[in-house]
């Protein structure tokens, strides 16, 4: 069995739009290419898109959880490491068929070590009218995955700063951006930008981090969180409505290991009620 001490996460809703599709699947592969993740997570995944992505080479180097064409789109999560399980967890609450996927799996540090993985994504309920079934699908997947010994959740989150604000997830959890990249450049974390991508209609005028990666390690802290696809491709082509996050996990050294290493003040914070801090003037953006 290889060893190693450090792995690369992908999250990246690539876009169920039929525009230049063909194209951009080619463009999100090359990134892939480049970037080389252990895990990838895919939204708004479709049978179109998808297989687009499964005719190019890279694709056969990792393993895939199972599909559901039952609904117009749906997450898929890749994995260079073997897959020992996975799970699709629907949510209640959803009008809009999303749920929690995740796999398990391992990381061989080395030759008598070998530490249990969990990678999850969701895409969390779209529209400002649904920033409540956003928050509880968010505290469910964070309570379902808690358990785990290292666990990254990550995905599309749909997360507005004018509706749903500041968000609180409950130690030991954090969310990797700040982690590595500090609080104050929130809008270098923007993977949803309409100044930038012209992808997005222009009737959409705020950035966002609508996309995140939240993590509960024991075994692993976050060493890099960075942007990709930001980019056009070709003229102003890119490749998706979103831009990719790719983050990098490394093993601790030295004996530096444990999940309080992650509790950031303003990052977690577990004695809030709910999840979101929304902003005073919030309700005037729903219906």
């Amino acid at each position: 069995m290889s060893h190693q001490s450090a792995f690369r996460i992908l999250s990246y809703n690539i876009w169920f739009d039929l525009f230049e599709m063909e194209r951009r699947m080619e463009a999100i592969g090359t990134i892939v290419c480049r970037r080389n993740p252990d895990f990838i997570a895919f939204q708004e995944v479709t049978k179109t898109n998808l297989q687009l992505l499964m005719k190019q080479d890279w694709f056969s180097t990792y393993q895939t959880t199972r599909t559901r064409y039952d609904f117009r789109y749906f997450t898929v999560i890749l994995s260079k490491k073997r897959i020992d399980s996975e799970e699709r967890k629907a949510f209640d609450n959803s009008t809009m068929a999303r749920d929690l996927l995740s796999i398990d799996t391992s990381i061989s540090l080395s030759d008598h070590v070998t530490v249990p993985l969990t990678v999850a994504t969701s895409h969390l309920e779209s529209l400002p009218d649904y920033t409540f079934q956003r928050e509880q699908q968010l505290a469910e997947s964070l309570g379902h995955l808690a358990s785990r010994q290292n666990v990254v959740f990550t995905g599309d989150m749909n997360i507005e700063n004018k509706i749903d604000g500041q968000v609180h997830v409950p130690a030991p959890w954090c969310d990797a951006w700040p982690v590595v990249n500090g609080l104050m450049p929130e809008e270098n974390g923007h993977t949803w930008n309409p100044r930038i991508n012209t992808m997005i209609p222009r009737r959409a005028t705020q950035p966002n981090r609508l996309d995140r990666m939240f993590v509960s390690l024991s075994d692993f802290t976050v060493k890099r969180a960075e942007l990709v696809g930001n980019e056009p491709f070709d003229g102003d082509l890119f490749p998706s409505d979103h831009f990719g996050l790719l983050v990098e996990f490394e093993a601790f050294t030295n004996g530096l290991k444990g999940k309080s290493e992650f509790k950031i003040e303003n990052i977690s914070n577990s004695r809030r009620p709910g999840l979101f801090e929304r902003p005073p003037n919030w309700k005037k953006y729903i219906g």
